[in-house]
């Protein structure tokens, strides 16, 4: 998909913070070459110099960090995600521990609902201060989106998920996330 693959190009560009793997003892489970050797080559193809990085993973270690989600307390959140995590990541994070004020969510699981969902943000710009997203490659492109007017938005990968599945968040640790991902 080109068109997709221009808009996570100028999202990149455009971020306040990307996450890249480490050169080494990166805990992504793929292939070391997938890893930051390929990244390296892309950010040098489309000319990516970001502002500031991270590791790919915060987002899952920032879900165990009580201090994140105390941050968002008292702030109104977006959550865009799948069809099937939706519903179930909007009641867990509105409950104990995490008592956030979730105003709204929006569903995305394909690149073909782009148009709309831009239109759903820029129609509720003012209903929101932090989206949470979590749709695969296309939360790059709606988190910058969403920066662009005036809020924060945060690619949390598959953090959302993994709360739902008690894989990850505040009572349980994603494999490898509290590894050195946070200097």
């Amino acid at each position: 998909n080109i068109k997709l693959r221009d808009q996570m190009v100028d999202a990149i560009k455009k971020a306040s913070i990307v996450g890249i793997p480490f050169y080494k003892n990166d805990p992504i489970l793929t292939e070391d070459r997938l890893k930051r050797p390929l990244t390296d080559r892309v950010f040098k193809h489309f000319k990516i110099t970001p502002k500031m990085c991270c590791h790919t993973f915060v987002n899952r270690v920032f879900a165990q960090k009580s201090d994140f989600w105390k941050a968002l307390q008292g702030k109104r959140i977006l959550i865009i995600t799948k069809d099937k995590w939706a519903d179930k990541v909007t009641k867990a994070l509105r409950k104990k521990p995490y008592n956030l004020n979730v105003t709204m969510s929006t569903t995305f699981h394909h690149h073909d609902q782009m148009v709309d969902t831009l239109a759903f943000i820029e129609a509720n710009k003012d209903n929101f201060d932090i989206a949470l997203i979590s749709c695969g490659v296309n939360s790059l492109v709606l988190a910058q989106k969403v920066a662009e007017t005036g809020n924060i938005g945060i690619d949390f990968g598959k953090s959302l998920m993994y709360i739902v599945q008690k894989k990850a968040g505040l009572k349980n640790s994603s494999r490898g996330a509290n590894k050195g991902l946070i200097p």
